[in-house]
């Protein structure tokens, strides 16, 4: 099936991890020129990017403003644009704890993780598509 997405540039979020890289390779398979970002996974990364013809590495900790914002510009700097970013980052503790044990540290950790590391994603995406006039977003949740 022809999807019509040969040739796009794509950067996935948390390409490092099961359905990152997963969606990695899915665009890839496309024809598409990908991105793959990690946080802290940078060999899963390393060996995915291997395996995708012309895939560049970019490292970031997306809940950290300028880390987002440096991600974005080195996939545009990279590719000459971006037109779509699958944002798939985010975690969860392996350790499960009952919400009455949850320290705060923990919660706000995965606030951060999984809520603030999207809103940076989107906001430094949207500023992109703002600029070139086109764009898609995917939100992994």
């Amino acid at each position: 099936m022809e999807a019509g997405l040969a040739g796009k540039t794509v950067l996935v979020t948390g390409a490092s991890g099961g359905i990152g890289a997963a969606t990695a390779r899915a665009f890839a398979a496309e024809g598409c020129r990908v991105a793959v970002h990690y946080h802290r996974g940078r060999d899963r990364a390393e060996a995915v990017a291997g395996e995708l013809d012309g895939a560049i590495l970019i490292q970031g900790d997306l809940t950290r403003e300028e880390d987002a914002e440096r991600v974005f510009a080195e996939a545009i700097a990279a590719f000459g644009g971006l037109g779509v970013c699958a944002a798939v980052a985010g975690a969860w503790p392996e350790e499960d704890v009952p919400i009455w044990e949850l320290p705060l540290a923990r919660w706000r950790s995965t606030l951060d993780a999984n809520v603030t590391a999207t809103f940076l994603t989107a906001r430094a995406f949207l500023r992109e598509v703002a600029r070139s006039g086109h764009g898609s977003l995917v939100l992994v949740g």
